[in-house]
């Protein structure tokens, strides 16, 4: 999805100045106007109340970490 001042971006590649293993995430949100660019990736947890989910959130962060540098 494309706008004048935002792009909505997935299953896209971010190109970057060096080499990073992880520059895929599923969504990406670039706002033009503020100069920012916002990462999202998703995890659905495998059953309901999964106590993993604060393991898997830190594994998301540390993951995109680089990236979001």
């Amino acid at each position: 999805m494309m706008t004048q001042n935002m792009n909505i971006l997935w299953d896209i590649n971010i190109q970057t100045n060096c080499v990073i293993e992880h520059r895929s995430p599923d969504i990406t949100v670039v706002d033009k106007d503020k100069q920012t660019v916002l990462i999202i990736n998703i995890a659905i947890p495998a059953l309901p109340g999964d106590v993993r989910v604060d393991k898997k959130e830190q594994e998301k962060i540390d993951k995109y970490q680089d990236l979001a540098t």
